[in-house]
Parts: C-alpha cells; structure tokens; sequence
C-alpha cells in the first residue's frame, strides 16, 4: 500500500486557515491538502495544475518563482505574502513557505524536483496592517499640512519619543538629531525657556490639559511662533506614567495677526485724516457693525450697538426715504450704489456724508448683508455750495445771474405746462446808466446797482425770481400769473419806485427804467425765447419814451430789421475790407516794456466812422459770421507779428481772441495751421484767449480741442477768470499759460478791499499753477503799484495805452528798441 503524500494526521491538523500543498519545478500544483475547500473554497481537483492562475497582478506575486527554485534546488524559502483570488473571486492574502521535497533518487547525485509548501490565509492581518498604514500616513500629512508635531515622554522607561512633523517643525532630520526633552528644550528661545521649563514641570502634577504660546530659534536663526498643549497620564498611585503633548506652528498666524493688527491701526488713522469709515449691514436684524471711523463721523459712542434706525433718526425725512430705496436698489441689482445725505447728530451738528455700500450674498444667493464706507464730506459740500453759489449769483448785487435765471425759467416752464398757468418774464434796463457811470465813476455806478437790485427784491413775492443779466440788465420772474394786468402792475410799482430816487453818500439821484414783457405761453416756450422776446419789448419800450414798460408783439419786426441790416452791412465789410486789427500793448509790470500784445477788431464803418466791438459783435455772434471774422483777425495777427519779430522788435507774443462757436467748430485746428505756415509764424509767438464760460458750455469736448492747440506749441489764455462760473476743476484740467485778470476786479482798486483780496487770491493761484497773469483795465499808476507788489507779471491799459493801429504799434516798438540799453 503506497504512502499518502500528505499523512492523515496532517490533514487534520490544518483547519480553515492553513493547507498544504506540493508544487515540481513546472510550477504545477501536484498535491492539496483536503481542507483547501474549507480554506479558499476551491475543490481540490480544480485547484491542482498551474499555480499562477489563481495569482493577482500585484509586484508582490512575481516572487513566487524564485522562491520555488530556490526550494527545488534544495534550500528552504523565507516566508513570504502573496495575493491571490478565492473560488468566489474575493482577494486574499497568503502567507508561504517553501521546503525541498526529498528525492528517492537523491542518494544518485539528481536535485530535488518537487517542493512542500506550507500556507496560512493572513487576510485579517494583512487588512489591519494596511488599515494600520493607511491611519499612519494620513495622520502625518495631517500633521504636516497643519504643521503639528507630537511627542511623548514615558516616565517609567524614561523614553522620549516625536513625531515627523515635529522634527519638520524644527527643521531636522530624525538621524541628523535625535530629539530627546533636554535637545528640545535647546531648540526653545532662550527668554521663553523658563517659561517652558516651568510648563513641563507643572503638567506632571497638574489634572488637566495645559496650554503654552513660546517661540523657537532653529538653528539657522529663524524665529517660529509656536503654540503647545501638554497632558500627562497617571498610574492608579497617582504616579505620572507618560505626558504626551502636541506642537502647532502658527507662525504665518502670528505674522498675519501683526500685519492685521498694523493694517488696523494704519485703516484708524487713515479713516481719520480722510474722514471716512467703514460700515456692515446685517439686512434682517439691521444691526449695523462699524468702525472707529464710522462711530465718530456719525457722532455716537465708540463700540456702542447701532441699528440701522439709530441712523435714520439722524436724518431728515427726505434723505431717509432716498437711502431706503438705495437699500432696496442695492440689493436687487447687485450693483454699487451711493448716496449724498445729511444728518443731525446728538450735539445738534449737522454733517453731509457720502455713504457707499455694496450687497453681499450667501451661497444659496440670497442678499445677507450690505458692506460699505461712509466719508464725512461737509467742508466739501460747504465749498460746493459755496462755489455753486458763486457761480449761479451775481457777485454784485447778490441777484440769480442768467445761467441761475435760465434754470428757473426751465422750473417755471415745466410746472405751468402741468398746471396750464402762466408767468410773466420782465427784462429791465436802466435808462442812461452809461451817463451815470461816466459822471460818477463806476464806484457810484455799481452802488447804483446794488441799490436796484435791493428795491426789486423789496417788491417781490416770495415765489418770484429777480436775476441781474449783466451790466444795468435785471430780468423779474413774475409767477402765479392768472391775468396779463398782473405783468402790468409789478412793472409800475418798479418805475414808481425807482423814480423816487436812491440815496446814495447823502445825495438823491433819480432813475428811470424801460421794462419789456414777455408771457407763457403766448410769446414762447423756452427760457431763451421768453428772455429774447422780452429783450425785444424793452427795446420797444427805450425807443418809445423810456421809463415805461411795453408787451412783446409779433409786430415788433422794426429791430429784427436793424440786426438782419446790420448783419448784411458786416458781411458786406468783410469782403470790402472795411475791419482793422489793431494792438493793445501789454507792459512788463516790473520794467514797464512792451512784452506782448492784444489784437482788437474795429470797423472804418463808410457812414458812422470807427466803431468798436461793442457795435456789431453781439451781431456776428448771432451767426456764424463770428468765425470768418475771427479767422480773418487770428490771419492778421499772425501777419503783423511774424514780421515784427522778423524785424526784430521783440514784439512777445500776440493775443487772439476766440469766440465760442470758432471752438465749436472743427477747422480751428487747420485755420491755425495756415495761418502760421503761410507767414512763417512761430506758433510761439501766438497766445490765444478764450472766456471761461465758453469752456463750460460743452468743458469734455473743449478741452480736448485746447489740449490739441497746445501741443501745437500755442499759448492759452483764460479771460474773465472770476467773472462768472470760476471752475477750479476745468481750470486745472486746461493747458494754460496765463490768466488774465478781468478789469472789473482792477478799476476799484486801491479804494475796494474786496476787489485787492480778490487779486492776490487769482494771484496766488496762478503762482500755484505756474501760470503767468496780465491784468487789464491798468489805469492810474495806484493800481500799477498795487499789482506790482501783488506780483502780477504784466499790464495793459489806458495808463500806458490804448489800442492803436498796427504802424502805431510797430512805431512803439521802435522806439522801445532805441531805448534799450
């Protein structure tokens, strides 16, 4: 009877996690254990034959052959794990031996040909061991990524262990240094080891968790900020067994926290010299959250709990309802929005502010909060008004000026096209002011103006307007017209009162007016129209009897006669050669020599003789006439001075001046150029000058144009500064190179302080500026005197000159060239 491979006795011994098996150098399995049923499930008929089928692709696998050779070549194997699939097709791990398998042949020198192998099913294990591994590494990436480091010191063994990432932290390798508590407590900066020291003692006795913030110097100098938390374990005597403790890195905290802290204090008191704070709505409890800033622009208690009613309370009831809807507005769109309002705080002061907010969202995108600034902008908004009231008021008499008065004919317009009412326009001229200014003076001329301007603001009602035009023009705004008659009866009482005279230095001078009258909507529809037709019934009225009041009329042709005559009679003189350029000369204020000159047009009129601009300017300015006489002026000029230079008389530069519609045009650019290529003029040796109220009406596009001109290599000049709208914002926007100061400010000087303290403010300005300035209508050597030490640059007027023709001019010039020294 043959001997079974595997003893019965060993069959038995094998269980449900062990089997035996015998494999020949092929690698075929030749024999089984019966239990490998109960073990991976497979019959042992199918499991006999090629060992590598049942193998799964891991690298672990491919050992297997090498470790058969060894055991056919009569060595045992190490024990090793292979992976291989059970009859279900579930993964498991096995762990294998390999023993030779003695040869009956062995004695005739042939090797083994077959092995025994011994195998164990170590699923479970290998399971926990990877498991095991998996927790291992997870925890030390989690450490490293949170930059935490673990240490444990054992009492009893006297062992100290640590953690990669405390060796990380340190910056160590674990064989360069070895970490036992005395080396890290080298690695601890020397002013906080006692501290640390004293810590470690502590937590031996201590029943709870302590916990530590210290720095530590590694060992090339750098400084970590570190936080630690240390516990330590007790035996049932109460005898500490083993204190554990975690190491945290919160360096880049602590320098976030500082920089934090300084952005803090840098925002407090940057809020503080600009005024500004910052703010959060919460939108459903309407807690508002502030900062320092925001507490004192809005003058409550720092740190005290604000709502957004607290606010509302400060504010007048109009603003309130604006910024609710800019709430509303906010977070429906999304977008940013502003609001200028005022409020009254808790010590009675009023403040304007400029509130910004914007809406932010939670992730299910429903509006959560409204964050923002708030800026305290009073000072600007006072010197907005300020300005705004300068620029809209007659700096005389205190009246509305047109721009202002044209404004509230546009009011008036829209409110009676609603209601069908009706207003009156009255245009008022004084009769004979120019002989009252001549005989006067202008002082007495302008006090003569004040006084009117007071009488008609007397006579008005609360709802009507009065507005100085200009000059000894004033315009009544007459509403709540419910009849005609009702224009006739504010006209009478302003003759009646004005010819009882005004007292003026204790004497009484008397006065009379003609007063033309216009109505919505019969005689127009627009605030031009209205002024224009009311113009036209005064002139009427003048040419009459004076000192009376006419109703413009459709038949009122005769003047519109007179201008369509006079605007063919200008044209007619263009082509005849009938204009003139004449100069008037500008004068070093210092030297007192010819630096420069202003080129003026006059009209050799065949039948009236010379006529200034005042004759027949206003006309071209109502065409387009204006511009071929500009550029006929701006060919002259550029004729005249090119020569003299030419001649070397050092004429300085020759001043032009432009009217609105030459800007409004597109060729000034191109006219330039001609002009100063045809006489070979230098561009120099041209300034051009233009009106700051011409700027205003379209500044975007002016600007553009001058800015054009000025790198053209042509001066600018502004005229008039002062006089009317005075923007310092397009002021500093425009290339100038002088501001000419309007003779209106000089003819009072040194009787008028007002007028001195204006000066030198233009004065100082243009020196911050960097602009030369001249100032015209020079004419007694006081007001020589005053500009000089001012220091105003230039001059021009009746004191050294008037305008003369251009030999006179050049005859000047001659002379001043002979007197050089």
């Amino acid at each position: 009877m043959a001997t079974p491979l595997i003893p019965d006795e060993l069959q038995a011994a094998m269980g449900t996690t062990h089997f035996f098996f015998v494999m020949d150098a092929q690698g075929q399995l030749t024999e089984v254990s019966d239990n490998i049923e109960s073990v991976l499930g497979y019959a042992k008929a199918d499991f006999l034959g090629a060992y590598d089928r049942f193998l799964t692709p891991r690298p672990e696998n491919e050992r297997v052959g090498h470790f058969l050779e060894q055991a056919i070549s009569g060595h045992p194997s190490p024990a090793f794990s292979i992976e291989i699939c059970d009859a279900s097709g579930q993964k498991r791990w096995l762990q294998v031996q390999f023993f030779p398998k003695p040869n009956p042949d062995e004695h005739a020198g042939r090797a083994s040909v077959q092995a025994e192998g011994f195998a164990t099913d170590i699923t479970v294990f290998s399971q926990l061991l990877e498991e095991s591994s998996r927790l291992t590494q997870r925890l030390e990436r989690a450490q490293r990524l949170a930059k935490v480091g673990i240490w444990e010191y054992d009492h009893v063994g006297d062992d100290f262990y640590c953690s990669p990432g405390l060796h990380a932290i340190l910056a160590v390798s674990q064989d360069d240094c070895p970490l036992t508590m005395d080396v890290f407590l080298e690695f601890v900066d020397p002013a906080d080891r006692h501290q640390v020291s004293q810590l470690l003692h502590s937590v031996v006795t201590a029943s709870h968790p302590l916990r530590s913030e210290y720095r530590l110097r590694l060992r090339d100098g750098q400084l970590r900020h570190v936080v630690g938390e240390t516990e330590t374990l007790f035996d049932a005597e109460g005898n500490p067994r083993l204190t554990t403790g975690t190491l945290q890195d919160i360096t880049d905290l602590h320098l976030t926290e500082k920089k934090v802290s300084h952005m803090r204090s840098l925002l407090a008191e940057t809020e503080s010299i600009a005024q500004i704070g910052s703010w959060e709505l919460e939108l459903d409890t309407h807690r508002l959250h502030y900062s320092k800033g925001a507490y004192l622009i809005h003058g409550f208690e720092v740190g005290r709990e604000v709502v957004l009613e607290d606010v509302f309370a400060q504010m007048p009831e109009n603003d309130r309802r604006k910024m609710q809807a800019e709430i509303v507005k906010a977070t429906d769109t999304g977008e940013e929005r502003e609001l200028v309002h005022a409020i009254i705080r808790e010590d009675g002061t009023k403040r304007w502010l400029l509130q910004r907010g914007v809406t932010k969202y939670d992730l299910a995108g429903k509006p959560v909060r409204l964050v923002g600034t708030v800026q305290d902008i009073t000072e600007r908004k006072v010197a907005e008004e300020e300005l705004y009231y300068l620029a809209h008021h007659d700096a005389l008499t205190g009246l509305a000026n047109r721009s202002l008065f044209t404004d509230l004919l546009h009011q008036a317009i829209a409110e009676n096209q609603r209601n069908h009412g009706a207003f009156a326009v009255l245009f008022i001229d004084l009769d004979h002011f120019k002989e009252i200014n001549d005989s006067l003076g202008h002082s007495k001329g302008d006090e003569v103006i004040k006084l009117v301007g007071q009488r008609l603001q007397a006579l008005s009602r609360d709802s009507d307007s009065i507005a100085r035009l200009g000059g000894d023009e004033f315009a009544f705004l007459v509403r709540d017209l419910y009849v005609p008659s009702g224009a006739i009866v504010v006209a009478e009482k302003i003759l009646e009162d004005l010819h009882r005279g005004l007292v003026i230095d204790g004497e009484r001078y008397y006065l009379s007016a003609s007063i033309g009258i216009s109505l919505f909507p019969e005689d127009g529809d627009t605030p031009d129209l209205l002024i224009r037709n009311a113009d036209a019934a005064m002139y009427h009225a003048k040419d009459n009897e004076r000192n009376t009041y006419a109703f413009y009329t459709h038949e009122m042709t005769q003047q519109a006669l007179d201008h369509v005559q006079l605007d063919n009679q200008l044209r007619q003189a263009l082509v005849h050669h009938q204009f003139e350029v004449w100069y008037q000369p500008k004068y070093d204020c210092r030297s007192g020599r010819i630096v420069g000159s202003e080129a003026l047009i006059r009209w050799q009129h065949p039948e009236k003789g010379l006529l200034l601009p005042g004759a027949f300017i206003d006309e071209a300015e109502k065409t387009d006439l204006i511009v071929d006489l500009g550029e006929w002026v701006l060919h002259q000029a550029c004729e005249h001075n090119a020569r003299w230079h030419r001649m070397g008389l050092a004429p300085g530069r020759v001043s032009v001046n432009i009217s609105p519609k030459q800007l409004a045009k597109d060729r000034l650019k191109s006219t330039l150029l001609n002009a100063l290529g045809t006489y070979q003029c230098e561009p120099d040796w041209v300034e051009l000058e233009i009106i700051e109220r011409f700027v205003m009406s379209d500044p975007k596009r002016t600007l553009w144009l001058l800015n054009e001109i000025h790198e053209l290599g042509i001066a600018l000049s502004i005229d008039d500064f002062g006089t009317e709208y005075s923007s310092l914002t397009y002021l500093k926007q425009m290339p100038l190179s002088t501001l000419k100061i309007d003779r209106a400010f000089v003819k009072d000087i040194p009787d008028d302080p007002n007028d001195m303290a204006i000066i030198e403010a233009m004065l100082a300005l243009a020196d911050k500026f960097q602009l030369q300035t001249v100032a015209e209508g020079v004419e007694t050597e006081e007001q020589l005197a005053f500009l000089k030490n001012a220091g105003a640059d230039a001059f021009q007027g009746f004191l050294k000159s008037r305008a003369v023709p251009a030999e006179q001019f050049e005859a000047l010039l001659q002379a001043q060239r002979k007197d050089a020294p």
